[in-house]
């Protein structure tokens, strides 16, 4: 079983641990190389869409939403890095 057993000194099996932690790495690395692929290729096409200004609105809020995922993303390694850096 995966979960450890419910009790004050409970703690996660460190195979559990190092699969978490390589899981949220590649998650890390792969989000922002896909997300910038995404955008490049989408900011090229700005000049061949017939309707230039919704999609440059479009494009711009997605990448709006996409700095905030990638935000929220760091957000707990940088908390986890300064909680340990203490």
């Amino acid at each position: 079983m995966i979960l450890p057993q419910l009790g004050p000194h409970a703690q996660a099996k460190p195979s559990v641990k190092t699969t978490v932690v390589v899981l949220y790495v590649l998650l890390l690395i792969g989000t922002p190389a896909a997300l910038f692929t995404y955008f490049y290729q989408a900011w090229r096409r700005v000049g061949t869409v017939p309707n230039k200004t919704v999609y440059f609105i479009w494009v711009g809020l997605e990448n709006v939403a996409a700095v905030a995922v990638l935000a929220l993303m760091a957000y707990p390694v940088v908390a986890f890095a300064v909680a340990r850096l203490r």
